[in-house]
């Protein structure tokens, strides 16, 4: 097998997207391939903790910050002109690259600029589809027109997911478009390739997993502490901080992790009682993974984690809404 040199970037909102790139590091490194990685933020924090003898390109993030009330797509939508000059900005980025050092493949996982029409360019993504709000439904046409030429400027498009009926993932990315080049890869987990031990015992009331951009990832972790700090159940509460050190918050019956190893992570879900996370795709190929299930909160007014959370309460989940959690 020739070997390549390959970039790999991953998105910056939350950690979920650098998280399911590391079982695609793992295969290149085993293959014999050269990586590099390209992020900023959180993200970027993750992918430095598995691969630290890896170089690292820092890559500036989309800067899209979330609102704390629930008309998300507003929102968003007033600042998709900073979104498509960080699209630009990024494409301009790998130019610049490109002028000093060659690369044989670039894996964008979600990053919409980082494509090269001379170099082999694979876009990772579970959305083939985006879910508007009621409100939004006037503007699907050209909503999905637009994401389909972003998606076509790259050779190949790899979705996480099986391909048939028993899928992860459902109308976000099935069927597949047919004038887009769609392989399904499969899920992605990084927990995929660690060793999984039989807990006996549940030794943690609670677990919450949190994640996402600021200031929601706060504010769930608000809602959490509120319901459990009066309780004398033993919760953990995992922030999705790498390199955070939040032990020095831990209070009575609540414990507070910024981030932890694999295994460390996978022993901390097995012996819980409940799980609470996000009703985000990486998550949820995560605890798939793993063979567990969880209380779903999705981010509000974010259509595709609640698209997620109803596909899966179709599968027997348990869903709750943010406000729900003060109940």
């Amino acid at each position: 097998m020739q070997t390549r040199r390959i970039l790999v970037a991953p998105l910056d909102w939350g950690l979920g997207h650098a998280s399911r790139c590391v079982p695609l590091i793992r295969r290149f490194l085993q293959e014999g391939h050269t990586v590099t990685l390209a992020g900023t933020g959180a993200s970027g924090d993750l992918l430095r903790l598995h691969f630290p003898a890896l170089r690292f390109l820092e890559l500036p993030g989309y800067a899209i910050r979330y609102p704390s009330h629930s008309g998300l797509v507003p929102y968003l939508g007033l600042q998709i002109p900073g979104l498509l000059r960080s699209i630009r900005k990024e494409h301009d980025w790998l130019e610049q690259l490109l002028k000093q050092e060659s690369f044989d493949q670039i894996i964008s996982d979600n990053r919409y600029g980082l494509w090269h029409p001379a170099i082999a360019s694979v876009i990772l993504t579970h959305q083939l589809y985006l879910p508007l709000p009621t409100s939004m439904q006037w503007a699907k046409g050209l909503v999905q027109r637009r994401l389909h030429s972003w998606l076509n400027r790259f050779g190949e498009i790899w979705v996480p997911d099986h391909p048939g009926r028993e899928n992860l993932s459902g109308g976000l990315s099935h069927p597949a478009p047919g004038n887009l080049r769609v392989e399904y890869i499969g899920p992605l987990s990084r927990f995929s390739t660690v060793s999984l031990q039989q807990v006996q015992q549940k030794t943690l009331d609670v677990v919450a997993v949190l994640s996402g951009p600021e200031p929601q990832r706060s504010l769930l972790e608000s809602r959490i502490v509120a319901r459990y700090q009066h309780t004398t159940m033993k919760v953990r509460i995992i922030t999705g901080q790498p390199g955070v050190d939040r032990t020095r918050d831990s209070s009575g019956n609540i414990e507070f992790v910024g981030h932890l190893a694999d295994e460390e992570f996978i022993d901390t879900l097995k012996r819980a009682g409940t799980i609470y996370c996000r009703s985000g795709y990486s998550s949820l190929m995560d605890l798939d993974a793993l063979g567990l299930k969880a209380v779903l909160i999705p981010t509000p007014g974010q259509t595709e984690q609640e698209y997620l959370a109803e596909h899966f309460r179709m599968k027997g989940w348990e869903v709750l809404s943010q406000s729900e959690l003060s109940k």
